[in-house]
């Protein structure tokens, strides 16, 4: 394995998916062996994956080409493909059906969203700013921009821009708890752990600090 850049697991710890970000696939993983059991060719310089929370699908953002790549965890095949320029990180709706794909494209940043496992492109949502990591809940879009502070939070069906979230700078991974009750994202800028509490409106930054968000309330 060279380069490693994505990593999922399935549900049942079965299999581990990791992307080779300077080769052309992705390489799976048997944990009862602690051995690579095969590997899936995906496309030039694979990056982030995520993974349906059934586990059926994993999703590779395929950089070098362009692509978002649907990988079904059965066969370990590849189901679909949908073009996604300068694929980079990838967040998929609770039900499994959508992917929202981040597109690093100079000068034409977006959130491309893929039908899963048909692979079939849906809306494009044009970004300001190169979009970092991104996932999707309750309808909304959560986005780490490039070159911002901010957590951006977007209409998932509309791509229309709501409040963002100021954390304490240069957000870059971002996901949700198995409950969907907090968002989590790490501030390169403090080295810290920031929560989000979409209940309550309040965010622990490392359990030291607490801010208000009003877009919550």
């Amino acid at each position: 394995m060279s380069a490693p850049d994505g990593l999922v697991i399935t549900p049942d710890g079965a299999k581990v998916y990791v992307s080779s970000n300077n080769g052309d696939v992705v390489d799976v993983i048997d944990t009862a062996t602690d051995k690579v059991k095969g590997t899936v060719t995906v496309g030039t310089q694979p990056a982030g994956l995520s993974i349906t929370k059934d586990g059926k699908y994993v999703l590779a953002s395929v950089q070098g080409d362009g692509q978002a790549v649907i990988i079904d965890t059965v066969t370990d095949t590849v189901l679909g493909k949908s073009p996604v320029g300068k694929a980079h990180n990838s967040g998929l709706s609770p039900d499994g059906t959508l992917a929202f794909v981040a597109s690093q494209v100079a000068d034409a940043a977006a959130v491309d969203v893929v039908e899963l496992p048909s692979g079939k492109a849906g809306a494009t949502f044009a970004l300001d700013a190169a979009p970092r990591a991104v996932f999707e809940l309750g309808g909304k879009l959560y986005k780490t921009v490039a070159g911002s502070g901010d957590i951006e939070v977007l209409d998932a069906t509309t791509g229309k821009k709501g409040a963002s979230i100021t954390t304490a700078g240069s957000p870059h991974d971002i996901r949700a708890t198995l409950d969907g009750a907090f968002v989590l994202t790490v501030s390169q800028t403090a080295g810290e752990l920031e929560v989000i509490d979409r209940r309550t409106a309040l965010t622990d930054r490392g359990r030291r600090a607490a801010r208000f968000h009003p877009e919550f309330g």
